[in-house]
């Protein structure tokens, strides 16, 4: 949407979107409440600072945003099991741990400055083939200190980081100003983030053509061929590619994209996450001196959770993050009800009110998403993007969050990749009318 936007701001008249879903948003997806409050099954967070992109679309579309709850007691589940109640910001670590801690990031983020991702694999040939695992356990010594960085990244992740290079987390952890959740899931609005880009793209809405999966792009002649799934063709000069890198792998292209890019899709670790949107009536926990937040270092129901409350709802939004999410989602609304009611009382005490309604949207089984947040290139991979990840190869351009260097996995990504990759084609069309 970002990128359709500026292209036409920027003086190109003849520019379409084929949308795969009958709707906008991608993983962006509001809903209504019977109060008449909105809920994200997607993306819901705005950071309190670097995010202009987004900031500027909620400023041009006057959409009042909420601070997430931080006052009382966050509750935190220790790698032993024990329940502590901490402060919102608290990482529950001893000096010794947070000592460990803070060495490992500043090594990390050491690393982070000597990779140029435009070029991402000189000299770093040994961390594309490393795992973050393994990484975490030779730079840190602390047991405490391992498991809660470990929790911590996964979480942004959403994979095992047995899984994960070292290089794909410098590339998350460079994208990304900071991992603080006090920094990043600060503000959400209370009108729907989906409502902000059906706002957006009102102004083309002439432009967009809904239900359009695309499976067939031939490029080896111009203009481009681009046949979707109900066989309609469309003809282009030039195409952007904006969803998740796995998803390539359904088109089939003439001639093939490079072999690496063929090989990194069909091998992208994918993220997994179930977010379980909690509503109540109220916020009842409030009343009982916690705000909201829940951080889990052992196996309990859910690995995080934030108060999201509305003015007319409590709302509390949780996450089951890793492979534990592709076998929670299997047991059925009923069950899942039950389990959530059971960790808040577990959390905050029994006595409290019961879910008025579980709200969720299985994004491991959407054929348009097959990944959570975000998905990252697997071992090895990085050796195929010498002129960064997933750049232009011909007419073809690729934009969406995965691909972008900034906010990697969030919104803001999104927003500023469909920037880029406008940018890139305007000056490339000013260039070929010189």
């Amino acid at each position: 949407l970002k990128a359709i936007g500026d292209l036409l701001k920027g003086g190109l008249k003849r520019v379409l979107l084929l949308e795969s879903r009958d709707r906008v948003g991608g993983r962006i997806f509001s809903k209504q409440l019977e109060c008449g409050s909105w809920i994200e099954y997607g993306a819901n967070w705005q950071a309190r600072t670097h995010q202009d992109n987004l900031e500027e679309l909620i400023q041009d579309f006057k959409f009042e945003k909420t601070e997430t709850f931080r006052k009382g007691k966050s509750v935190m589940w220790e790698p032993t099991g024990e329940k502590k109640l901490v402060s919102f910001d608290s990482s529950g670590m001893s000096l010794l741990g947070l000592a460990d801690a803070a060495l490992f990031f500043l090594y990390l983020y050491r690393r982070c400055s000597g990779v140029n991702f435009d070029s991402p694999i000189q000299g770093n040939a040994k961390y594309d083939n490393m795992t973050a695992e393994d990484f975490i356990n030779s730079s840190m010594w602390t047991n405490d200190a391992k498991k809660r960085v470990r929790v911590a990244l996964e979480g942004g992740v959403c994979r095992n980081l047995k899984e994960i290079s070292v290089l794909s987390l410098v590339h998350f952890l460079k994208t990304v100003p900071t991992t603080s959740t006090d920094e990043v899931d600060c503000y959400y609005l209370t009108g729907g983030l989906q409502n902000l880009l059906k706002r957006y793209s009102e102004a083309f809405k002439d432009n967009i053509r809904f239900n359009s999966k695309v499976l067939h792009i031939d490029s080896s002649s111009s203009p481009i061929s681009v046949t979707t799934e109900s066989k309609e063709t469309y003809k282009a000069k030039k195409i952007v590619l904006a969803f998740p890198p796995p998803l390539l792998t359904r088109i089939k292209f003439e001639p093939p994209l490079p072999e690496g890019y063929e090989l990194t899709a069909k091998t992208q670790v994918c993220g997994r996450v179930l977010k379980l949107v909690g509503e109540f009536k109220t916020p009842w926990w409030r009343s009982r001196g916690f705000c909201g937040k829940i951080v889990s270092f052992t196996e309990k129901f859910m690995d995080e959770a934030y108060d999201i409350s509305h003015e007319k709802a409590g709302v509390l939004a949780g996450f089951v993050v890793g492979d534990r999410a592709l076998e929670v989602v299997k047991l059925g609304k009923e069950e899942l009800t039950k389990r959530f009611n059971d960790f808040m009382a577990e959390c905050f005490g029994k006595g409290g009110e019961p879910l008025k309604e579980l709200h969720y949207h299985n994004w491991l089984a959407d054929d348009d998403t097959v990944a959570a947040y975000s998905s990252v290139p697997n071992l090895g991979m990085w050796k195929h993007h010498s002129k960064g990840y997933f750049h232009s190869t011909g007419p073809i351009y690729f934009a969406g969050t995965e691909y972008s260097q900034s906010w990697t996995g969030l919104m803001e990504g999104a927003l500023e990749s469909g920037k880029q990759v406008a940018e890139r084609i305007l000056k490339a069309n000013e260039l070929q009318q010189e």
